[in-house]
């Protein structure tokens, strides 16, 4: 059973993007958590964020996040 999920039907700063996630902290739960309150934040604020727009909706890509504080990591593909 997943630890955290974020579903988001418009990111904000985005209308056009939505985002929907599912985290299973194999770190923990506290990892989930963070990233189920942060790492859509994260994405959106990043510089690259822009260079997604360019995909088709069924591409996708791999991004690994490492939080801070927390010593440990999980992946998620944005689809």
């Amino acid at each position: 059973m997943e630890d955290a999920h974020t579903h988001l039907l418009s990111v904000p700063d985005d209308n056009k993007a939505a985002f929907f996630a599912v985290y299973d902290g194999h770190g923990g739960a506290k990892v989930s958590q963070y990233a189920g309150t942060n790492l859509h934040k994260t994405i959106a604020t990043n510089s690259s964020y822009c260079a997604f727009c360019s995909y088709s909706p069924i591409s996708f890509r791999v991004i690994v996040f490492v939080s801070y504080p927390i010593n440990a990591f999980f992946c998620c593909i944005p689809i």
